[in-house]
């Protein structure tokens, strides 16, 4: 379950990017801000761990929200 949920944050982290990025520092900060939001440990204030935690948060939502084609039917 955990690698689950930082896949889906580093897909948000690249999604964002365009998928411009290097997947592994995709993968490695989406880890990073995974395991700190689990433990419940506020990140430093840097630009790509608050982007990793809007990933990992916008995964949370895409979770609870039904899938579009879903709704469509």
């Amino acid at each position: 379950q955990l690698q689950h949920m930082i896949a889906e944050a580093a897909f948000y982290r690249a999604e964002r990017q365009g998928f411009q990025g290097d997947p592994v520092e995709d993968w490695l900060q989406a880890e990073v801000e995974i395991e700190a939001l689990l433990r419940g440990v506020q990140e430093p204030k840097h630009s790509s761990a608050k982007r990793a935690q809007s990933a990992a948060e916008a995964s949370a939502h895409a979770r609870s929200e039904p899938k579009a084609a879903a709704r469509k039917k």
